[in-house]
């Protein structure tokens, strides 16, 4: 069995398989982001176990009455049944995969079948909802948000989904000094000294529309053959022949989004800025506004990650004697304490916004100073 310690914080999380080759796939996305640790300590225990003849088993078993909220998505939780045959087993059909979670120390087994792609997923998955619920109890906040960084200083682009983040994103790593933090997850601690934002790594989609914006960076795309649940060297390797077919977007994992871009990973960043783009299908390329603190606030909460009322954090992977999660009403309260302290800015985004590189420029001199 391989074993390896993903640090986010003061969380350690130790995960452990039998096939090598997944553990390099998840050092390989997850990090800056989570730093490795050389310590064998950790808070808690995540392993894969890939048996065909255990999973049919478990899978014969049939459901159990009711459900549990196990991931939190951009605006919404994702609802999993109970599993017949342990206390807390549930079954994610779309990956084909079952999660059973002990407590007393913290352990989470993800129950696959050899050669199932989707078992990576799952496992970065359970992996991140473990960071990002520590992070949340603890007193930060998880933005809907891309993140760089530009000579030390960090812009954060906040909002809903399709506000255009991942687009602004890509246009700021045009500049040659900007680096990769995220892409739609940040978590920022709104009381620390300075205010850091920490990347938390996601599937990247590369939609049409966005790459239609920058040809050189969809033939670099083309050309690559990448797919998030392959390494780099595994698609230079295998291509796309062990993984799923082309649909409406391109997904890559951070690091491959990095290389395509020749853009620099940075694991988390002093905050400078913080920018909300709005898209106005008007001429001309970005104009910025300053926003006052109440106004930025109230935005901001707007483009909290996962929020919806009373129902928004893992009832699942979350680690024993953790605190109690925030409610909404502390999470609008850190997003008050957030704006307080750092510019906020909408971004107007015009019809020519992404035409020259150079604007990447000019919007980041007028956010910085």
């Amino acid at each position: 069995m391989s074993a390896a310690v993903f640090a986010f914080g003061d969380l350690r999380i130790l995960v452990e398989s039998a096939e090598r080759s997944h553990l390099a796939w998840l050092e390989e996305f997850l990090t800056p982001q989570f730093d490795l640790s050389a310590h064998p300590a950790h808070d808690c225990r995540v392993t894969v176990v890939e048996d065909g003849d255990r999973h049919g088993a478990t899978l014969a078993l049939g459901p159990a009455n009711g459900t549990l909220d196990a991931f939190t998505h951009d605006t919404r939780v994702v609802t999993l049944p109970r599993w017949q045959g342990a206390e807390t087993r549930l079954f994610d059909a779309k990956p084909g995969v079952f999660y059973e979670v002990t407590g007393h120390p913290y352990a989470a087994t993800i129950l696959t079948t050899p050669g199932n792609g989707r078992g990576r997923t799952a496992l970065m998955r359970v992996v991140r909802e473990l960071a990002t619920n520590r992070a949340q109890r603890a007193g930060g906040v998880l933005l809907h948000a891309s993140a760089f960084a530009v000579g030390g200083k960090g812009i954060i682009v906040a909002g809903p989904k399709r506000a255009g983040k991942t687009t602004l994103l890509i246009h700021a790593l045009r500049a040659a000094s900007a680096r990769y933090v995220s892409n739609d997850r940040v978590v920022v601690q709104p009381d620390a000294v300075p205010v850091l934002a920490r990347g938390v790594p996601t599937i990247i989609p590369l939609r049409r529309g966005t790459l239609d914006m920058f040809p050189a960076v969809a033939a670099r795309v083309a050309a690559a053959s990448y797919h998030h649940r392959l390494t780099i060297h595994e698609a230079a390797t295998l291509g796309r022949r062990a993984a799923a077919p082309r649909s409406d977007a391109d997904r890559l994992s951070p690091a491959q989004l990095c290389r395509v871009l020749d853009a620099s990973p940075l694991g988390q960043c002093e905050v400078s800025a913080l920018l909300l783009p709005r898209i106005t299908n008007e001429s001309g390329a970005f104009s910025t506004r300053r926003l006052p603190e109440g106004e930025a606030a109230a935005q901001l909460a707007g483009g909290l990650f996962g929020v919806t009322v009373g129902r928004w954090t893992s009832e699942v992977f979350s680690v024993a004697g953790d605190a109690a999660p925030p409610d909404l009403a502390a999470l609008r309260d850190r997003c008050q304490r957030l704006t307080d302290r750092i510019p906020c800015f909408e971004c107007r985004v015009g019809l020519d916004a992404f035409a020259s590189a150079s604007s990447a420029d000019d919007l980041i001199a007028s956010l910085l100073g």
